[in-house]
């Protein structure tokens, strides 16, 4: 009677070390989901820097542009007030020139606007994608990690009945 319990012992023992390796397997996936899960994460960060940088460079641009537009309109109020009378049609026909830049402007920031709209939404679905992905593989992981750990629970319970056996028996 002792050579098939000694049997069952080495059987069990067995696959508990089988579950081990499959620990070992187990921590190996994570480890590797979360290094590719922290690339992503250094691409966005990577993305975002890059996106600030460019937004930085564009706010300088337009404090300059504001600045040398500061400059030239405070050169024409002077020229304004020196040459009221001689200058009233060249203001009128700048006046003009103004609202055709404004329209001109204006067309150009909304076809801006509607790039920066189709833009985000596609950067939006980007992320949604790869969000579904990730929740995906998380989701898998999650459930190949719950199916190891109900065999593992069932092979300590199977051990435990075993052992109050070999105890109740001895």
């Amino acid at each position: 009677m002792a050579a098939p319990i000694e049997e069952r012992v080495a059987y069990l023992e067995g696959k508990v070390e089988e579950h081990s390796r499959g620990f070992g397997e187990i921590r190996e996936l994570v480890v590797h989901t979360d290094g590719h899960v922290l690339g992503v994460d250094r691409k966005v960060d990577r993305f975002r820097t890059e996106l600030a940088s460019h937004m930085d460079g564009v706010d300088q641009k337009v404090d300059r542009f504001r600045d040398e537009l500061s400059v030239r309109v405070d050169s024409l109020d002077h020229k304004v007030d020196r040459f009221r009378g001689e200058l009233s049609a060249r203001i009128d026909s700048l006046d003009q020139k103004v609202d055709r830049f404004r329209d001109e402007l204006s067309a150009r920031v909304d076809a801006l606007d509607q790039k920066v709209d189709r833009f985000r939404d596609e950067l939006a679905g980007r992320i949604d994608r790869l969000d579904q992905r990730l929740t995906t593989r998380i989701d898998a992981m999650d459930h190949k990690l719950s199916r190891h750990f109900t065999w593992l629970v069932a092979m300590q319970f199977a051990l435990l009945l075993t052992l109050v056996g070999a105890l109740i028996r001895g």
